[in-house]
């Protein structure tokens, strides 16, 4: 079978200088589709696959990427874009037409898996599939009208209205949480739920373990920054730290709190390399994103399988787009307060550091053994092969 995947991923150095030249990339998205390819290389078998990835156009970065780089054998074709220039958005689409035909031609079973829903990627996917007899396939990561980016904004508006537009559009779904399909498979359509990607962190060696409290991800209300810094400035605890790493709205509230505190450190975006390194060492890692909104349901949070893979205990809600099994391996925040949060903070810190690194190493091995990057791209595999066999 032929798999064409369009999607954003990049080579590592492409990625870390898009984002020191100011892209928003999400490290999430990169990490998670760095984890599919992998073990859909790694499991392909007879299998072809080709990459198509849409950058933002940035010109030094352009320069340096060129058009397209060798990942692990596999050509990725790059589709640079300046998003928010009308004429570079229509010469992709164009171009990205080409580059899709000219993929199918001459191939039987044939089938495209895109990551998320990009205009730039689907509407000349879904205008050719019939034309040139293939199946179209979403790797579900998000339920575009709960999209956060943009939400104010006209661009963002219209990008969301018509990402919404085209999410009912697919002969397939792989989904990241079983409530999705109530929303994005209104048609009734083959769907698999896959949730996350593990896959082994380099480990650090004669790690040097800290009372860290740890927090890696977006700086906004909805995922509890601003409790999670008002309780553990209540924490009397004369060792602890907290450490944050990440960006956006609460990025100014981060920093005023580490200008205060000698305690609380804010590092910014780091490479992923680091902030894996900075999980091993701490005592626990926290995501205290509030489960009281609706729209947790249609979203499994990546960080989950992340922190987990460190073997450092995770502090979690109790997320409606979860499931029930992963909290048995992780300490559970009841009350969303800052109140709940220093007073959990108290008891795991209290706790004996064995006991604590047992439990992170149960989490571990239990997302490596049941969500292992390469059990889940033979699954998806399975899917693929199905829908591509199933003709146009």
């Amino acid at each position: 079978m032929h798999i064409l995947y369009l999607g954003y991923f990049c080579k590592e150095a492409t990625f870390n200088a898009l984002v020191e030249h100011g892209s928003n990339g999400s490290h999430a998205r990169q990490q998670l589709e760095k984890k599919l390819l992998d073990g859909l290389i790694e499991a392909r078998g007879g299998d072809t696959i080709d990459i198509i990835s849409y950058l933002p156009e940035i010109e030094e970065v352009h320069k340096s990427a060129g058009e397209g780089e060798v990942y692990q054998g596999l050509q990725i074709t790059y589709l640079w874009c300046k998003k928010n220039k009308i004429g570079s958005v229509l010469s992709s689409l164009k171009k990205n037409m080409r580059l899709i035909k000219a993929w199918a031609k001459g191939k039987e079973e044939k089938v495209i898996l895109t990551y998320s829903v990009n205009p730039l990627h689907v509407i000349p996917a879904l205008l050719l599939r019939r034309k040139c007899g293939f199946k179209v396939v979403t790797l579900c990561s998000e339920v575009s009208v709960y999209r956060r980016k943009g939400r104010f904004h006209l661009a963002g508006q219209i990008s969301r209205k018509i990402s919404s537009c085209l999410d009912n559009s697919f002969d397939g779904y792989i989904l990241l949480s079983k409530y999705m399909n109530e929303i994005v498979n209104q048609r009734k359509q083959p769907y698999m739920v896959m949730e996350g990607v593990a896959q082994e962190y380099p480990r650090t060696e004669k790690m040097k373990k800290t009372l860290a409290v740890m927090y890696a991800g977006g700086l906004t209300q909805d995922n509890g920054i601003e409790i999670l810094l008002e309780g553990f400035c209540k924490l009397a605890h004369p060792k602890a730290e907290l450490w944050i790493c990440g960006d956006g709205p609460l990025k100014e509230c981060v920093e005023g709190y580490a200008q205060k505190h000698e305690n609380i450190h804010y590092y910014g975006i780091w490479p992923n390399d680091e902030v894996q390194r900075m999980e091993q060492e701490a005592a626990v890692l926290i995501a205290p994103r509030f489960s009281k909104n609706d729209f947790t349901k249609y979203s499994f949070p990546s960080k989950t399988i992340e922190y987990m893979t460190s073997g450092t205990p995770a502090i979690l809600t109790r997320l409606k787009g979860i499931p029930e099994e992963y909290f048995d391996y992780a300490y559970i925040l009841e009350d969303e307060t800052a109140e709940g949060i220093c007073n959990l903070l108290g008891e795991v810190l209290a706790e004996d550091g064995r006991v604590r690194e047992e439990k992170g190493q149960k989490a571990r091995a239990f997302v490596l053994t049941h969500k292992n990057y390469l059990e889940q791209s033979k699954r998806i595999l399975a899917f693929l092969r199905n829908m591509g066999r199933s003709g146009s």
